[in-house]
């Protein structure tokens, strides 16, 4: 579900499938673990995900909140531009950096 590789404070986080209500416990558990191993720079690659469901976008915010208390920030890349779309209408991109998959 999760690839990660780090370099110093800066956590690279690929999510390899869906981020779905059956899905989004066992991503949340792992997401959380990257925070509090010291991931203050999380950039999550969504190239592989193509659904993103409410609480999908609720974990999104979350993982930022859990950021931000740390003075860290959350960058997403890769992102499928129904997706994209999304998230830009609900202006989460307001809140972190958002990049379209080219």
């Amino acid at each position: 579900m999760l690839q990660t590789t780090k370099d110093g404070s800066k956590t690279l986080v690929r999510i390899t499938e869906d981020m779905v209500g059956s899905r989004i416990d066992d991503l949340r558990m792992q997401l959380q673990e990257v925070v509090k191993a010291g991931g203050i720079e999380m950039v999550i690659d969504l190239e592989d995900v193509k659904i993103v469901d409410s609480l999908g976008m609720g974990l999104l915010v979350a993982t930022h909140n859990s950021l931000k208390t740390k003075d860290g920030s959350l960058t997403l890349i890769n992102v499928n531009p129904n997706i994209y779309n999304i998230l830009t209408i609900m202006r989460l991109d307001k809140h972190f950096s958002i990049h379209k998959a080219v």
